[in-house]
Parts: C-alpha cells; structure tokens; sequence
C-alpha cells in the first residue's frame, strides 16, 4: 500500500480551533482529507523522507472552504 500521506509547511498556519496563530506551520494530508496541524518541530522526524510542499511566505487556514458560487447566474452575462 502506498503511502498517501504529505505535508504543508508555511511561515503561518491560523488554527481552525482559535488558537494562537503557529510560526512555521505544518499541515499533514492523508490523501486528500488534513489528518493533523501543528509547528515544524512537531513533525520534524515524520517529515525526513516525506514530500513537503514549502510556502516560507505564507498563511494557510487549514479547514476553509471556498463556499463562493454564482449558481443562478448566466457565466455569459455582461
């Protein structure tokens, strides 16, 4: 079986829970669901021989989903 699991690291990552906002933030995906988030140091052994995606500059809000639609909408509409 493969291994489907990957990390994201980003400078910070704004906890769905209200927590306090982590400095160089991990998000751990088990296929395509997020299993766990935390800080680096967290995940530092998992990662060593993992595929991590690294965004030094930026943010991620683990959880938020792009709900945006214009159903009813014409997409030709000017």
């Amino acid at each position: 079986m493969t291994d489907t699991r990957h990390y994201v690291r980003t400078a910070r990552l704004i906890p769905a829970t209200g927590g306090p906002v982590i400095a160089d933030g991990i998000v751990e995906i088990d296929g395509t669901r997020i299993s766990r988030v935390g800080s680096a140091a967290e995940f530092a052994e998992e990662m060593a021989d993992a595929r991590v995606d690294h965004f030094p500059d930026g943010t991620v809000l683990p959880g938020m989903v792009d709900a945006h639609a214009h159903l009813s909408l014409a997409a030709d509409r000017a």
